[in-house]
């Protein structure tokens, strides 16, 4: 339901300013560091002081004050005993979570600061729902940045992983896999699969097998799938991780048409058009991809962001499920980045062929075709419109308590 708060939407308005401003300047040669450091001090401010919002943020608060002891979980366990030595109030954590998860994505995007102008904005779009409502997962995922730019940089060393120059990264990228885990260990399996993605896989997913595939995980998949299924797969991940154990012990409800909830279930013409958004960022995010940024970082993102789009498509009603896949595709921030950078040279590639069927299939055949896929892209403006005008009560900040 639309509701509008005059307070709430400057904030985030400011916010979001502050990193179009950033980008901006990065992207004409400004010092990184400098800019860099408005969008931490900006979102650490407007992300830590929230309150209320995301269903898990009172249950935070809880554990901050009685403790948490959750099996493998001890980084994050560590920081909150950090944090209550040093005397930080329980609503005041978030300022340092904050910041910790602004200060690993500043570091991971400096490599692409010549895309800065796009992808600073976009990626706060991307992940902003995704910190308030997953927070423990967020701040893990913290160091899944780190870890993926320390294996981008053995990527660009273009050396032998074993080679003397790389131990130093190798042994850091060990690091962040063990401190993203140890705070969340559904963001270690993610890690590990995006690891061994980037070390196999070094090309686009095939656009002949993602589109069908995405369409039919919409409309068809869970009218045949057998949820039961994943009872051997997650028993597997889930050792000695109390949280997992949970999951698995009430898996009748996680893990069955009977756990399903409307929470996430879109209307039929919003599922349109998001379909028809996530379409054109696999097409024009291939292109753009394959024809100017030739390089296993960009396959990587953009594979996770078309394997995530499909399971959260997939599982969209199954909240765990959606979760993960959800996390997985927050990387559509860097191919539609890409998309922006290179559009007057994408919109410049066009074979001028007649045949109508090509024409849909490549945006590249004609111009009018393609102009359809980059309107199309204006999906990714909606959960930010929602995140500004469909919050209900989750637009308070420690000055409403």
């Amino acid at each position: 339901m639309f509701n509008f708060d005059f307070t709430y939407f400057f904030i985030n308005i400011v916010l979001l300013g502050s990193f179009i401003y950033s980008g901006y300047r990065i992207s004409k040669g400004c010092d990184y560091f400098k800019y860099s450091c408005i969008c931490v001090i900006i979102f650490t401010l407007v992300l830590g002081l929230r309150y209320g919002r995301g269903n898990d943020y009172h249950h935070y608060v809880d554990i901050y004050v009685h403790g948490y002891n959750e099996g493998r979980q001890l980084v994050f366990t560590w920081i909150n005993g950090l944090l209550s030595w040093l005397g930080v109030g329980r609503y005041s954590i978030f300022l340092f979570y904050s910041f910790i998860e602004i200060v690993c994505a500043m570091i991971f995007m400096k490599r692409y600061s010549r895309y800065a102008q796009y992808m600073l904005p976009w990626f706060l779009i991307a992940t902003i729902f995704f910190d308030e409502y997953q927070i423990r997962q967020a701040l893990g995922f913290s160091f899944v940045f780190l870890c993926l730019d320390r294996l981008f940089e053995i990527n660009d060393s273009k050396q032998n992983v074993l080679k003397k120059e790389n131990i130093k990264q190798v042994g850091l990228a060990v690091l962040y896999l063990i401190l993203a885990y140890s705070i969340h260990s559904v963001c270690g399996y993610m890690l590990v699969i995006m690891i061994v993605l980037n070390c196999f896989y070094r090309r686009t997913i095939p656009l002949i097998c993602s589109i069908p595939l995405l369409l039919f995980c919409t409309y068809f998949f869970t009218q045949w799938f057998d949820f039961s299924w994943l009872n051997p797969i997650l028993e597997r991940f889930v050792g000695d991780d109390i949280r997992m154990s949970q999951y698995l012990e009430n898996r009748e409800k996680w893990f069955s048409v009977e756990g399903m909830s409307d929470l996430y279930k879109r209307n039929d013409i919003v599922l349109v058009a998001e379909m028809l958004g996530t379409i054109s960022l696999y097409i024009l995010g291939s292109k753009v991809i394959n024809r100017f940024y030739r390089r296993a970082d960009a396959y990587a993102m953009y594979n996770f962001f078309v394997i995530g789009s499909i399971i959260q498509n997939a599982f969209r009603q199954l909240e765990l499920l959606n979760r993960i896949g959800g996390d997985f595709a927050l990387f559509w921030f860097f191919p539609l980045s890409l998309v922006l950078y290179y559009k007057q040279q994408l919109y410049s590639t066009h074979d001028g062929k007649k045949n109508l069927v090509t024409s849909l299939i490549n945006p590249f055949t004609k111009k009018n075709a393609y102009t359809f896929w980059v309107v199309c892209l204006l999906w990714y403006v909606y959960n930010y419109f929602k995140y500004l005008f469909m919050r209900g009560d989750m637009i308070k900040f420690i000055w409403d308590t």
